[in-house]
Formats: structure tokens, sequence, C-alpha cells
């Protein structure tokens, strides 16, 4: 495993009554500039692995570019304060980016900063046409192949996992950060670069609204999350044609929206 993922800090830990001097693995998070054709867009707190796919799923799913063939290159680049990721990208889309108005900071937990206006909180109106059929037994399937990872990229316990699960409930690909949407964004990313379209992605989160914005801006017909669903999230989901399940545990998952079929 990349020693970019977790690093081992020195700690003290108070236990019954016990104090002692341990080592303990935290999740690494550093500064992520994207740039896009010379001017910076984003800075983001990431996890510094996949970089390159999450600078693809950004993009994508912050609308920059409707596909990936429209990023021309991108360079990676060191410097003592973080890192910088610069992006070439199509004329066409930077004019439109500059248009948009829109500094998109990095997200928190809200997912809202640095959005100029309430109509920009919803960022997708592409009502989806669902192309697949999916039913209950393989939201069962996805979550024992979630949680079949190797423990060691899970032991920092800060981390968020996005998987692409595909359509026999087999567990296809894993990202892993410290952002939920930074997990979501490197995990399009990847999709788009390998041109996979059948299947679906899973989050060790909650379903937050702009999570389904994500998934319907590159069409991603389910999601499915770890931890319930906000009453936005549904809504969205809802309205964009999302099958959208949450508390995905053994035995039991709840559809907040959408149609699984009973088998």
């Amino acid at each position: 495993m990349s020693d970019s993922l977790d690093k081992l800090f020195s700690v003290q830990v108070f236990e019954h009554g016990e104090v002692s001097q341990r080592e303990d693995y935290l999740s690494c998070e550093f500064p992520i500039a994207i740039e896009i054709n010379g001017i910076t867009q984003a800075v983001m707190m990431a996890t510094p692995q996949q970089l390159e796919d999450f600078a693809v799923g950004f993009c994508l799913s912050e609308g920059i570019v409707d596909s990936a063939n429209e990023i021309y290159g991108i360079e990676q680049e060191q410097r003592e304060q973080g890192i910088v990721l610069a992006l070439e990208i199509a004329t066409q889309r930077q004019q439109q980016l500059a248009e948009r108005r829109r500094h998109m900071a990095g997200r928190t937990g809200c997912g809202l900063c640095g959005i100029d206006s309430l109509d920009a909180i919803q960022t997708c109106d592409r009502v989806m046409t669902p192309q697949q059929r999916f039913n209950h037994a393989i939201i069962q399937q996805a979550q024992v192949a979630f949680n079949n990872v190797d423990a060691a990229m899970l032991r920092s316990g800060t981390m968020h996992q996005a998987s692409w699960i595909n359509t026999a409930g087999e567990l296809r690909h894993l990202c892993l950060d410290v952002g939920r949407h930074n997990a979501l964004d490197k995990l399009i990313g990847w999709r788009a670069r390998q041109g996979v379209l059948d299947g679906f992605a899973m989050l060790s989160s909650r379903a937050s609204h702009e999570l389904v914005e994500k998934c319907a801006t590159v069409g991603i017909e389910m999601l499915v999350c770890v931890s319930g669903a906000t009453s936005l999230a549904v809504t969205r989901a809802r309205h964009l044609n999302i099958t959208l399940v949450g508390f995905a545990r053994a035995g039991r998952h709840v559809v907040y929206a959408g149609n699984l079929d009973n088998q």
C-alpha cells in the first residue's frame, strides 16, 4: 500500500485509567489545487492517491466537461503548500466555465462552500432514463463485496470508501479518501477513463444531495450508501430518476427512490 494513504504518528492514549504512548496510523490529507487552463478553480482537502482520476471525476461531476475526452492533459506538481493538478481542457469548456461565475472552493461537510446563489445548489437538470435493472439480491451481494477489503487500507478509521459494483454484485474498483465527495470523484474519474457503464456506486457515507447530483451529472443510475439519506437527497433522487438505497447492511437495506426487482 502506498505510504500516501496514511502515516504513523506518535500519540498518547488514555484507556481504562492508564496512559500509554503508542504509534497510530492517520489518514493523509493535503491541499489539492485543481488548475484549469492556468486558472485555479478549486482547492480541495484530499488524500493524495488516484489524483488523475480525482481531477477527471471532479471536472465531470461538476459539469466542467461533458466527457473525459475534453481533458487534453493533466500534470501534477508537488509544491511546498500542497499539490497542483494542472488540466488543459477544450477552449469552449473554459469559456463556459468562466460564464458560470462560480468559484468552487473545497467542499466540507455541507457541500455548498463557494456557490454564489441558491440556484447553484441544484447542479444537474437532466432527468435520467435508466438502462439497467437492479434487484434486492444484488444490494445484499454488494455489501459483502464492499466490506471485503484489505483491513490495512482502512486502519486509520477516517477514510471514506467509494466502490464500483458490477451487475453481478462484485467489487470492480475501490477508491479511498478523507472526503466522501473526493472518493466519489475518484470513482467517477476511473469509470470515465475506463469506459465502464454497467453497475452502480456504493459509498461508506450518508447519502447527501450533492452526491446524488454528482451521480446524475455523469449518468450513474444507482447510488447505494452504508448510512441513511437526507431529505433533499431523496427529493433530488426521485426528481432525477436515480435509484437511491441507504442503510445497506447484512439482511437489510432501505430504498428511498427508484424501484428494485423482487429477486
